[in-house]
C-alpha cells in the first residue's frame, strides 16, 4: 500500500475537484485502492430516511415456541421451511429412532433433493439456526452400516450415472451437484474427491482444503483416497499460506501412515523422518509450485474494494502529484458549483471526504458514475470513450433543476443530488468480468421520481405505516450488462417492469452489482418479500440458481436504507456472505450449495 501522505493527497485532490483524478505514473489499481479503502466520516443520515424494522432476536433471548417460528417467522428474517418439508425432516428423525433406515434415507433424500436450502431453529431455547440441508447430511452420514447400505442401494446408482456423465463432459458443475446431493455414496465421495482436485488445479487452494476435509471427515468415505488424500490437504493449506493447518495435517499423515510412498515427477518419495523435518520436506516436494512468494497487488481494480474478498491491497507508486487529467462528474458548471459547495459544506462539518461513486480500472479504461450515467474513459489520457444511456428521468430532473421555475424546490433538488453522489451505494458501485461492466440501472424511479422524501412538485404525498412514500414510485430496477470491447453495447439486462412478456426477473428489486466469480455473477435481489441469492451465468445473464436467504416486513420503497446500501456478495475459502441490508447476514457454501450460517442482528 501508499505511505498516509500520498492517501491524504489523493483524497483532497478528489474532493477538492470533485473529478476523476490521475496523476502521473500512476498505476489505475492503486489509485481506486485509496479511494475503496479511504476511510469515511461520520455518515450525514440520508433525508427523509424512514423508520426501519426492529427485529425481536436478540443474542442470549428465550425465543419461544419454535413452532411459531418455524410457522410465521415472526421474529426471524430467515425464511422459515414449508410445512410438508419439516414433515418429512420430522418424520425422517422418528423413523431413525425406530431403526427403520430405508425409509428415513428416503425422507432425507428428498430434503437433499430440493433445489432450495432453509434455516431452522433446533432447539426453541437457544436462538440458533442451521441449514436443513446440511442436517439431513449429517443425519445420514451418522447412519450404522445398515442405514448406509440401504442409502447406497436408493440413491448410489443414480449418483454413479450422474458421475459418469459429469467426468465424461468435464462438467465441474454437474460433479458438485453430485457432491451436494448424493454426498454419502461412493460415488458422491469420488465426485468431491475429484472436485477438490480440480480447485486445486485453478489456482484455489483453500477451497479445495475445505472441500476434501469433508472426505476426511468421514472416515469410511476417506479410506480409498488415503494417504494420498492427506498429503492433497497438506498442499492445500501450504499453498494458502496456513502453516499451522498445513503441519497439522502432515503430523497426522505421518502417525497414521508412516511408511507412505509418493511418485512425484516420475520420483518415488518417502515421508519426513522427524516432525521438524516436515515442512522444509513439503516445500522440497512442492519446488516452486509451493513457494510463498509475496502476492503482488492487482493491476486491474474490477469491483468495490479490487476483489472478492473486499480486502485487496495494490502495488504502491511514486506520490506524483502533479494532475495528468481531470473527469467531473457532472458536466454542468451550476452543477459542479452545487457539488462544490456540498463538498466545502462537508469538509466543515467534519463530514464525508469522499463521494460514493466508486471508479474501476478494467483493461486500460477507467469506468465511472457521473450524476446521470456510466461512462468510459481512457486512462492514458482522460478522454470520454463512451457513456451508457441517462435515464429520462434523470435528464429531465437535470435540465429543470436549474430551472427558474423550480427555485423554490432547490432544497429538495439539492437533498436529491447528495444522496446520489454521496449515499446511493446502488448507483454509484460498479463491477467488472474483465468483458463486462455490471451495474444497476433504473434508479432514479425508486428516489420518489428524483426526489427523495417527496414527490414532483404539486404531488401529493401518502403515509404508509409513518412512513412517507410518493406516488407512482416503483419498487424494481435492473441489471444491466454493458460489453467492453465494442464500446458499451448493452449485452443483456434482467429485470424492468413486472409485465406478462416483461424481461427475466421482471419486478425485482437488485440490491448492487454482481460479484463476479468464475465465469458466474452472484447478486442480491429482492423479489416479492423474499432476498434471494441469484446466480448468473456471465455471458448470457440466464439465471442458473437461486436461493433465498431472508425475507422481508417491508417493501424496499419503505425502507430508504436499504433502496442505497449497495448489498453485494463477498466471497473467500468456498464461502459467499451475503449482507442484505435488513438485519442479518448469511453465509452460503458454494460447494455444496447450502446454508452454513446466518447471523441476525437489530437494525
Amino acid at each position: 500500500m501508499m505511505g498516509p501522505g500520498w492517501s491524504l493527497a489523493f483524497r483532497a485532490l478528489l474532493a477538492a475537484c470533485f473529478s476523476l483524478v490521475a496523476f502521473p505514473g500512476e498505476s489505475p489499481s492503486s489509485a481506486l485502492a485509496q479511494a475503496d479503502h479511504a476511510p469515511q466520516r461520520a455518515r450525514r443520515a440520508p433525508p427523509h430516511r424512514g423508520a426501519v424494522l426492529q427485529l425481536a432476536f436478540q443474542p442470549g433471548a428465550n425465543q419461544g415456541n419454535v413452532a411459531g417460528v418455524i410457522e410465521e417467522g415472526a421474529d426471524s428474517v430467515f425464511y422459515p421451511p414449508d410445512r410438508a418439508t419439516m414433515q418429512r425432516f420430522s418424520a425422517a428423525k422418528e423413523r431413525l429412532e425406530q431403526k427403520r433406515f430405508s425409509e428415513a434415507v428416503r425422507l432425507l433424500g428428498s430434503i437433499l433433493e430440493k433445489p432450495e436450502d432453509y434455516f431452522f431453529q433446533p432447539d426453541k431455547d437457544v436462538p440458533i439456526y442451521r441449514s436443513l440441508k446440511g442436517e439431513a447430511r449429517r443425519l445420514i452420514g451418522e447412519l450404522p452400516s445398515e442405514g448406509q447400505q440401504s442409502y447406497e442401494l436408493q440413491y448410489g446408482a443414480h449418483a454413479r450415472q450422474l458421475l459418469t456423465d459429469a467426468v465424461a463432459a468435464g462438467d465441474v458443475d454437474k460433479l458438485a451437484e453430485v457432491s451436494r446431493q448424493f454426498f454419502h455414496t461412493q460415488a458422491g465421495y469420488e465426485a468431491a474427491y475429484l472436485l477438490g482436485a480440480s480447485e486445486m488445479d485453478h489456482g484455489r487452494p483453500l477451497a479445495a482444503a475445505l472441500c476434501l476435509r469433508r472426505l476426511q471427515e468421514t472416515p469410511r468415505a476417506a479410506a480409498p483416497f488415503e494417504p494420498t488424500l492427506s498429503l492433497r490437504i497438506a498442499v492445500c493449506w501450504f499453498r494458502s499460506g496456513m502453516t499451522e493447518q498445513a503441519l497439522e495435517a502432515l503430523g497426522a499423515l505421518k502417525r497414521d501412515y508412516p511408511d507412505a510412498e509418493f511418485k512425484v515427477g516420475g520420483k518415488t518419495r518417502k515421508l519426513f523422518a522427524v516432525d521438524s523435518q516436515a515442512l522444509p520436506w513439503l516445500a522440497d516436494l512442492l519446488g516452486d509450485m509451493g513457494s510463498s512468494q509475496a502476492r503482488l497487488g492487482p493491476d486491474q481494480w474490477t469491483m468495490h474494494r479490487g476483489s472478492p474478498t473486499r480486502n485487496a491491497t495494490s502495488s504502491g507508486s511514486s506520490p506524483l502529484l502533479n494532475r495528468r487529467w481531470a473527469v467531473p462528474a457532472a458536466n454542468d458548471p451550476q452543477l459542479e458549483k452545487l457539488l462544490a459547495e456540498m463538498q466545502q459544506e462537508h469538509v466543515e462539518q467534519g463530514g464525508r471526504l469522499t463521494p460514493g461513486l466508486h471508479p474501476l480500472a478494467v483493461n486500460g479504461y477507467v469506468f465511472m458514475r457521473s450524476i446521470s450515467c456510466l461512462e468510459a474513459i481512457d486512462f492514458r489520457t482522460g478522454k470520454r470513450i463512451w457513456n451508457g444511456p441517462v435515464e429520462k428521468q434523470v435528464d429531465e430532473l437535470l435540465r429543470q433543476g436549474a430551472s427558474p421555475a423550480l427555485q423554490q424546490h432547490a432544497t429538495t433538488f439539492t437533498h436529491w443530488l447528495e444522496q446520489r453522489v454521496w449515499d446511493d451505494a446502488a448507483y454509484g458501485t460498479l463491477s467488472s468480468d474483465g468483458e463486462r461492466i455490471y451495474c444497476v440501472e433504473d434508479l432514479a424511479g425508486n428516489m420518489q421520481e428524483g426526489f427523495p422524501g417527496g414527490a414532483r412538485p404539486g404531488r401529493r404525498m401518502v403515509v404508509n405505516n409513518g412512513v412517507i412514500v410518493a406516488p407512482n414510485t416503483i419498487s424494481y430496477n435492473r441489471l444491466a450488462a454493458y460489453e467492453i470491447e465494442t464500446e458499451g453495447k448493452l449485452k443483456w439486462d434482467l429485470g424492468g417492469e413486472p409485465k406478462e412478456d416483461g424481461a427475466p426477473l421482471a419486478g425485482a428489486f437488485f440490491l448492487g452489482p454482481p460479484l463476479p466469480l468464475a465465469g458466474r455473477l452472484y447478486v442480491l435481489a429482492e423479489i416479492k418479500g423474499e432476498i434471494r441469492l441469484l446466480a448468473l451465468e456471465a455471458r448470457s445473464g440466464e439465471v442458473l440458481w437461486s436461493q433465498q436467504i431472508a425475507i422481508v416486513e417491508r417493501n424496499i420503497l419503505e425502507d430508504p436504507l436499504r433502496r442505497i446500501a449497495g448489498a453485494s456478495p463477498s466471497y473467500a475459502d468456498g464461502v459467499l456472505v451475503c449482507p442484505t441490508s435488513a438485519g442479518a447476514v448469511v453465509a452460503v457454501d458454494l460447494t455444496t450449495r447450502s446454508l452454513l450460517w446466518g447471523y441476525q442482528y437489530p437494525r
